[in-house]
């Protein structure tokens, strides 16, 4: 498949084309998926920017820019929170760094979806709170711009970036086997 098979309703699935959009976030304008052609990306939502959960993966994320960069993929969070709750969550990265760690930049995007329709798009809402907070779903894009791997998440189980990683680096392997 190319194009999004299904319903406009229905969030996209494997083999399907990653649906575009345009978006601001915290390293500026954003062209999806235009932006990363040639590239893998790793679109994530990003349910609540002050969250432990979240604030834990972005830490770790970043932490792993280097080893993913590698990997010629690049890493992108959805937030349906303001941009004022996201430079809070920021903040508070930083507060963690620096009473546990060395601090870091975040260094991946984080787009602001304030109406949610990217969110709702990706199917990154969850449909018993009435469009008020988003699952933790992952979405692994290929260079061509087409969905390879889809995981979602409970609130409170933060995703696993080595987990990630691994699914990763078996699609590349995949596609180097002739055939």
């Amino acid at each position: 498949m190319t194009q999004n098979a299904h319903d406009t309703h229905c969030p996209p699935l494997i083999g399907d084309k990653a649906p575009a959009f345009e978006a601001s976030g915290t390293k500026g304008m954003i062209h999806f998926p235009e932006d990363y052609s040639g590239q893998w990306v790793v679109l994530f939502s990003h349910p609540a920017d002050l969250s432990e959960v979240c604030l834990l993966e972005c830490t770790l994320i970043s932490d792993m820019a280097d080893d993913f960069k590698k990997m010629n993929t690049q890493f992108v969070g959805v937030s349906i929170d303001s941009a004022n709750a996201r430079i809070a969550g920021l903040r508070s990265i930083q507060e963690i760094r620096d009473q546990t760690l060395l601090l870091h930049e975040l260094r991946f995007p984080i787009v602001e979806d304030i109406p949610r329709e990217t969110a709702i798009r990706y199917g990154m809402i969850d449909p018993l709170s009435g469009l008020r907070s988003a699952v933790r779903s992952v979405f692994i894009i290929d260079p061509k711009h087409i969905i390879r791997a889809i995981s979602y998440y409970p609130p409170l189980v933060p995703r696993s970036i080595d987990e990630i990683k691994r699914v990763l680096t078996a699609l590349q392997q995949g596609d180097q086997v002739p055939g």
